[in-house]
């Protein structure tokens, strides 16, 4: 995958992926940008509503990171879950699109097949 991590001291992380640039801001910038509190970002975040991976990051158990582009679709599409859910396909199939991974016959070296 040709990606590159970027950050500048007052820009949120941002990932980019070929022609996709996926923007994780943290629970402050997330919160303004949703109008909830930080507090109930994590209690969406924990009950499951927010989903690890495609609204939200965890690098480590103190630094999270959420999907600017999704959650704020998450916020304009709550009453309708079949429209947010037309974006995260979306942008799971723009992201699979710009993985630029070749698939070849031959198995990596530490993979399950060659430990046998």
């Amino acid at each position: 995958m040709d990606s590159k991590l970027y950050r500048h001291k007052y820009m949120p992380l941002m990932i980019q992926a070929d022609r996709k640039t996926v923007v994780f801001v943290d629970k402050h910038r997330a919160a303004e940008v949703t109008g909830l509190s930080a507090e109930t970002l994590k209690t969406y975040r924990l009950d499951g509503r927010l989903i690890e991976g495609i609204h939200w990051v965890s690098f480590n158990s103190r630094c999270v990171r959420f999907n600017l582009e999704l959650l704020e679709n998450w916020v304009k599409t709550r009453g309708c879950p079949e429209q947010h859910q037309k974006a995260i396909d979306a942008h799971v199939a723009a992201l699979s699109d710009n993985d630029g991974s070749k698939k070849s016959g031959r198995p990596r070296k530490n993979s399950a097949a060659n430990v046998a």
